[in-house]
């Protein structure tokens, strides 16, 4: 359920920056004072929607994904905090007006590196459910396939936008096929899903 939520909540995110960019290019006579005053000449202003979204709701996520073991507490604080430290970054030192440092490089790793240590701990962790026909297994999977590459286009993507925008086409379109690839992981695990009521939590 509450993966559910953090991609009903993406959709919404999503649609609601479709919508302002719409908006602000149909009606830009109206929006101009607003944007003028404010200084927003790109949509980077909206990108701290999907951080705190990814802070908050995966964390919550594989923070009970992880229980009891210990490590459910401080994916959870760790969540907490980099979750503050993004709305701080945003409001107070980077600003909203750039794409700024921290709080996509933040985000990147955080949303590989947390499913892909909870794949490491299913492995280690014994199940009454395969590996194949466990849902946090694919929805995990569906997270770090396409979030590797984020990671990765995270560091050159600039400097290929900067040196050859062709091959940086090719590479974003290549991008957008592994996270619709991801997506058909976590779809995977949905279907899975009933599976979740023989599973049994690791107890050490």
């Amino acid at each position: 359920k509450i993966f559910l939520i953090y991609l009903i909540a993406g959709l919404f995110v999503g649609i609601f920056e479709q919508v302002f960019l719409w908006a602000a290019s149909a009606y830009y006579p109206y929006f101009k004072p607003w944007l003028d005053y404010w200084e927003i000449t790109d949509n980077n202003f909206l990108q701290i929607l999907y951080y705190l979204k990814n802070f908050a709701l995966l964390g919550w996520f594989f923070s009970l994904l992880l229980q009891p073991h210990q490590t459910a507490i401080w994916v959870k604080r760790v969540s907490a905090l980099l979750f503050a430290a993004c709305l701080v970054n945003y409001l107070f030192i980077d600003g909203y007006k750039i794409y700024g440092v921290f709080n996509p490089t933040a985000d990147a790793i955080f949303c590989f590196v947390l499913p892909m240590y909870y794949l490491w701990f299913l492995y280690s962790t014994d199940s009454k459910v395969p590996l194949s026909k466990n849902p946090y297994f694919w929805i995990s999977l569906g997270l770090v396939v396409p979030n590797l590459i984020s990671l990765i286009f995270h560091f050159i993507g600039n400097k290929l936008l900067e040196t050859d925008y062709i091959f940086f086409a090719k590479l974003a379109i290549g991008k957008n096929f592994i996270t619709f690839l991801g997506n058909v992981f976590i779809a995977i695990g949905f279907y899975y899903a009933p599976y979740t009521r023989y599973m049994r939590r690791k107890t050490e």
